[in-house]
């Protein structure tokens, strides 16, 4: 593993350049019910963009997130990005953290979605960014694609002005935990990461 993220590094450096590490700050947090409780959502402010996200049932045992637009008077909106799960009962459908934040050098917004779930296995996070162009949200990070634990219970969290993503098992806090720390590079518009196993003793922490 240790291999495979050296490497993952050093491929990183070499697309990205050099670059000074990027600051983060968390602008806002909020928590979203899962379907199971009805319709729940949270607005975020991008300037006089606002980017809501609303869980939804989608039909039996179908849960889903969705990042849309701030609905006009008739409540046609535009949607942005969309996260189904599958779960056994409404009460094992999951809860979202999410957090937005903001790159104090460029001021872009990026969102944090950390999906919790109580009584079945399987936690994801992604780290999520609005395209102008298209008009849409883009997945720069997934869990799901990254190495961690068999059981991880990944989230992404800010501190001291860095962007991480922690990978560790469930239980305990961040700082005793294996992470991901995530640069934004404003040239190849892509997050370059560097990984480690304890967080506590990098110079970021």
């Amino acid at each position: 593993m240790k291999k495979a993220l050296l490497l993952a590094a050093v491929l990183a450096a070499l697309s990205f350049g050099t670059v000074d590490a990027s600051r983060f700050e968390m602008v806002q947090k909020s928590i979203v019910q899962g379907a199971y409780a009805g319709v729940d959502s949270a607005d975020f402010k991008e300037g006089k963009k606002t980017v809501r996200f609303m869980s939804v049932s989608e039909g039996a045992n179908d849960y889903t997130l969705k990042a849309i637009s701030k609905p006009n008077w008739l409540l046609n909106f535009d949607t942005y990005w969309t996260y189904s799960v599958k779960a056994s009962s409404p009460k094992a459908a999951p809860d979202y953290i999410i957090e937005q934040y903001r790159d104090v050098d460029t001021g872009k917004y990026f969102y944090g979605v950390n999906d919790i779930r109580y009584k079945e296995e399987g936690r994801r996070a992604f780290l999520l960014g609005f395209d102008e162009k298209k008009k849409s949200m883009i997945t720069y990070i997934d869990s799901d694609t990254m190495e961690k634990p068999q059981y991880s219970a990944p989230g992404t969290y800010v501190r001291k002005g860095s962007l991480f993503l922690g990978v560790g098992e469930y239980g305990g806090n961040w700082k005793t935990k294996p992470a991901y720390k995530l640069d934004w590079s404003p040239e190849a518009k892509w997050f370059s990461y560097e990984y480690f196993e304890h967080v506590a003793e990098s110079p970021y922490w």
